[in-house]
């Protein structure tokens, strides 16, 4: 099963898409799909998302993308919307 960073708290969870047991939270918009695609074991080694979830919570660090990234993810996350269907929100 895939391991991920939660995009609102950095606690490690298992399923990109599932709610966070931390936190309860679980993405919704375009953009928090696409975050929390990229910090998953898909798409990076756990040793990093592990790095990355440490400095979440510790409040060091907040998920952001660099734009070309976080367009790509978005391409791939509106690709899959039949899939995702309607938990996936517009960003406002």
């Amino acid at each position: 099963m895939t391991l991920a960073v939660c995009f609102d708290c950095g606690h490690i969870k298992r399923g990109a898409f599932t709610p966070c047991t931390a936190c309860g939270k679980a993405p919704r918009t375009v953009t928090e799909f696409a975050c929390s695609m990229a910090m998953s074991d898909h798409h990076l080694p756990i040793p990093t998302l592990q790095e990355i979830s440490i400095l979440m919570e510790q409040g060091q660090l907040k998920p952001e993308l660099a734009p070309e990234c976080l367009d790509e993810f978005r391409k791939s996350v509106e690709a899959n919307r039949v899939i995702l269907g309607s938990l996936v929100k517009d960003d406002d």
